[in-house]
């Protein structure tokens, strides 16, 4: 890796290892700023403090990667293939994950402030201690998403969530606040003690959720799918 840092201090063009295959490769530390790696192969490769900034990993497959204390700020993963990969504590704001593929990733502590993750499946991912602020997770696939553990919860805050698939997710404790919840599906999630101030509730799905002690303060209510099961104990006043 010290020569590969080295070429790209001296050089101003950037290489392209587009299609490329590095599959379980130690990167960790690289210089890839700006680098096309579209289409690139990383399966299990150690990208740990690989510098990613701006650059184009469109389609790549990184199942089973490391990605920690990464930062991928602006950088564009659209439709890419990271399930399974480590992503711990990785800066990833504004960067494009539509259409990507993180079911089963490990996304704790993880910065997705401003990111675009419409349509991503993100199902049975672990995202405690993330911040997702004013994210765009419309039409994502939380499924079975854990969003706490070990007291420590995740930020949704004005995040968008329009008609994204919440079911059997963990979010208790987490801030939702003014958020976009339009025709999202929450049935049978956990929002104890969640907090929706202010959050747009239209044609929203709350079947057997778990509600109790959310906060619901001007919540900008409209309609929503409810139950007997859902209100009982449920601190739900405003709603």
């Amino acid at each position: 890796m010290k020569a590969w840092n080295l070429f790209r201090q001296q050089e101003t063009y950037l290489p392209s290892l587009e299609g490329v295959d590095l599959s379980g490769i130690n990167l960790t530390g690289a210089n890839l700023q700006g680098v096309n790696l579209k289409n690139s192969k990383l399966v299990k490769a150690n990208l740990t403090s690989v510098n990613l900034i701006n650059a184009d990993l469109q389609e790549s497959d990184l199942i089973q990667a490391t990605l920690t204390n990464i930062n991928i700020s602006n950088t564009n993963l659209q439709g890419a293939i990271l399930s399974n990969a480590n992503l711990q504590g990785a800066i990833l704001s504004n960067a494009n994950f539509s259409n990507a593929n993180l079911q089963s990733a490990n996304l704790s502590n993880a910065n997705f402030s401003n990111a675009n993750l419409q349509s991503a499946n993100l199902s049975n991912a672990n995202f405690i201690n993330s911040n997702f602020t004013k994210a765009n997770l419309a039409k994502a696939n939380l499924t079975e998403g854990v969003g706490y553990g070990n007291n420590s919860s995740c930020n949704f805050k004005e995040a968008n969530f329009s008609d994204a698939i919440v079911i059997k997710a963990n979010l208790q404790s987490c801030i939702l606040e003014s958020a976009n919840l339009t025709e999202t599906k929450f049935d049978n999630a956990n929002l104890y003690g969640a907090n929706l101030k202010n959050a747009i509730i239209a044609n929203t799905s709350f079947l057997n959720t778990n509600l109790e002690y959310a906060d619901v303060t001007g919540t900008k209510f409209f309609f929503a799918h409810l139950n007997k099961q859902t209100l009982t104990n449920s601190s739900t006043k405003g709603i």
